[in-house]
């Protein structure tokens, strides 16, 4: 049988099905009073625009909208509505608020910000203490500064800017430290603008020490020279003969050195050793005394001088 009352259970079935959907589509944060603002569209990404608006506001009511420190003074209508528009702001991802006040009314409405989801990987997986190299990242807020962290560091030590399209591509900019020698380095990026972060790690290799004199035979006073490399970029050597320190010597930025007036050479056979004084061969650090634990040394041949 046909039944009329049917007909209108489903309508009002149908009618509170559209009212969540449209709920669920522009979130509403109201008032007590009954002010409202509806927003188009609800979520978006940065530089996007979102149309405000808003009901039930008094007739010709001055109303102040902000939306994360942008604002907008409108007039509502004689119905109490009104209209506006914002560019939505560079944030990381997330929900935000916008904010309409007026005398003796106000409301809320939520706007969802798309987040920006970076990815980055260095241009070489294994380097060397000291080296640089350089990292490929996508998906970044365009033109952002983006800053670049190492390991556990608070402050960064360098910086690239992504371009029009939010990506960069470089070879050089980032060093691997010393410190991570013969371990895995963890690099972040961080958009300054945006948030938005990615992370990747690269094999740092140990340190490889040798050396070698200038003469394998002296004469008695004789000076020679002593050259060397694989320790830390800018460390300090240590250059004894057996147990006395005889000079030092400061690597250049590749951890290499030639010290052309290291030993005066005296009678009989010098054991030259070379140790850096602020890594442990481990490649942790040990401050500015040469380390006497899991020491880096570099025994190089001996020099036996002639004697006449």
């Amino acid at each position: 049988m046909f039944s009329l009352s049917g007909i209108a259970t489903s309508r009002r079935a149908a009618a509170v099905s559209l009212l969540v959907f449209v709920a669920a589509l522009f979130p509403i944060v109201g008032s007590t009073a009954g002010e409202y603002m509806l927003l188009s569209p609800w979520s978006g990404p940065p530089g996007s625009t979102v149309e405000v608006t808003g009901y039930a506001f008094g007739a010709g009511a001055a109303v102040h909208v902000t939306f994360q420190g942008a604002a907008k003074d409108v007039v509502a209508d004689s119905g109490g509505g009104f209209t506006t528009s914002f560019t939505v702001p560079m944030r990381p991802g997330g929900s935000y608020t916008l904010n309409a006040t007026a005398p003796g009314s106000s409301a809320q409405a939520n706007f969802y910000i798309e987040g920006q989801f970076p990815s980055a990987l260095p241009n070489d997986w294994w380097v060397m203490p000291g080296q640089s190299f350089g990292v490929i990242a996508t998906s970044f807020a365009p033109g952002e500064k983006i800053n670049i962290f190492r390991g556990s560091e608070s402050q960064p030590s360098s910086f690239v800017t992504a371009g029009t399209n939010g990506n960069v591509s470089t070879t050089t900019g980032i060093k691997a430290l010393a410190s991570f020698a013969g371990q895995s380095m963890t690099v972040r990026l961080v958009g300054e603008e945006s948030g938005a972060s990615a992370a990747f790690s690269v094999t740092v290799g140990g340190f490889y020490a040798h050396a070698s004199p200038s003469a394998y035979y002296a004469t008695p006073g004789q000076v020679i020279g002593v050259s060397g490399g694989g320790f830390a970029d800018g460390e300090t050597v240590d250059i004894r003969s057996g147990a006395a320190l005889v000079t030092s010597v400061v690597t250049d930025g590749e951890g290499n050195f030639n010290k052309l007036d290291a030993i005066t050479m005296a009678f009989g056979t010098a054991d030259i050793s070379l140790r850096g004084a602020t890594y442990q061969s481990d490649g942790s650090s040990c401050g500015s005394n040469p380390p006497t634990l899991k020491p880096k040394v570099v025994e190089a041949p001996l020099v036996t001088p002639m004697t006449r």
